[in-house]
């Protein structure tokens, strides 16, 4: 009958911790990738602590890129805060034979495989500022597939063609699954920067068309501009024309006062006896006397309005002859009755 084995029995204390900030997590997990089936809570906790032990030289522990990140803390405060990542699914304790180990669960891995990630693009970015011409890349074949795997996936997101020379001479020594990988972002690194390259010139492009649209623009504007004052100057000028006709309408209807007066002179005739015709005559004489006023005034106004519209100014040449020449008429027969108002009074 074989014996049973007693394992060590795990008590785990986070002592009221409710809460760890996710670059703490980060950390610890970090700390933990080195010793994951190797070693438990007790020895993360030096790790973190920075402690000074044979065993964690012995183990290459001291060259963690977190050893002493804790190292503010007391062991038992650092063991505290491993036992709530234990608690809340980001470590398990799994057993070797009778000793409890540390390993990573799902959610931890994650967090886990970034760190890692950024660390060997921290490396990368470090080879690239060297400038060395043949670095030695072959320790990336060492790295856990599910890494290198988020690797390509952040080299392509960035976008960034300076990791192109080290993809491509890393790719010389990997494995064939790894080769196959780097080959194919590299195809799409390359398709990206073409695609970079023609949205450069349709930028370009763009640029020049807006320029020429502020162009366009800039000139209808000024269009507009000159447009608005023609509009300006065509209804002054139509203002101008509506006082002449006006004056033209007021001067129609002085002769035709004047017309109706001498129809009714004209009616009087037989009564020339009669003491109003003198009172007549004079106000014909008066009426007369405006008219040519007016019509002095008209080629005032008409005088200084020449060069605004050379077809109005015809119109009214054309309207003064009339005019003088009713004038003419009505002072003929004005001369013809005065001839026989004397004759009739000579007798």
């Amino acid at each position: 009958m074989s014996r049973k084995i007693q394992r060590v029995s795990v008590v785990l204390d986070c002592q009221g911790i409710e809460h760890l900030s996710e670059p703490e997590i980060a950390l610890i997990l970090r700390g933990a990738d080195e010793l994951i089936m190797r070693g438990g809570r007790s020895l993360l906790a030096k790790v973190l602590k920075g402690s000074q032990s044979k065993q964690l030289k012995e183990l290459n522990l001291d060259q963690s890129p977190v050893f002493g990140g804790l190292c503010s803390l007391s062991l038992h405060e650092i063991t505290a805060r491993i036992d709530w990542l234990i608690i809340n699914k980001y470590l398990a304790i799994e057993y070797a034979y009778r000793l409890p180990l540390l390993v990573f669960t799902s959610r931890g891995w994650e967090i886990e495989k970034k760190s890692l990630t950024t660390e060997i693009i921290n490396t990368l970015d470090d080879v690239i500022a060297s400038r060395n011409p043949a670095p030695d890349l072959t320790w990336l074949n060492d790295v856990h597939p599910e890494v290198i795997q988020c690797l390509l996936e952040r080299i392509e997101s960035s976008g960034n063609h300076k990791y192109v020379p080290l993809l491509d001479r890393w790719s010389r020594t990997a494995s064939r699954k790894k080769r196959g990988s780097i080959r194919q972002l590299l195809e799409r690194l390359e398709r990206v920067d073409y695609n970079f390259s023609e949205i450069d010139k349709l930028w370009a492009a763009r640029n020049v068309i807006r320029t020429d649209i502020g162009v366009v623009s800039a000139a209808l504007t000024s269009q507009a501009g000159s447009i608005t004052e023609i509009e300006t100057v065509v209804a002054n000028q139509a203002g101008m024309i509506n006082q002449q006709i006006t004056k033209q309408d007021q001067s129609e209807q002085l002769v035709e006062t004047i017309r109706n007066q001498i129809n009714t002179l004209n009616t009087s005739m037989a009564g020339l006896t009669n003491l109003n015709l003198t009172q007549q005559m004079a106000r014909i004489t008066s009426d007369l006397d405006v008219l040519k006023s007016s019509l002095a005034t008209e080629d005032s106004g008409l005088a200084d309005r020449v060069n605004i519209n050379e077809q109005d100014i015809e119109s009214i040449n054309l309207y003064r002859l009339s005019l003088n020449q009713t004038i003419t008429s009505l002072q003929q027969i004005l001369n013809e009755l005065e001839e026989r108002v004397a004759s009739m009074t000579s007798r």
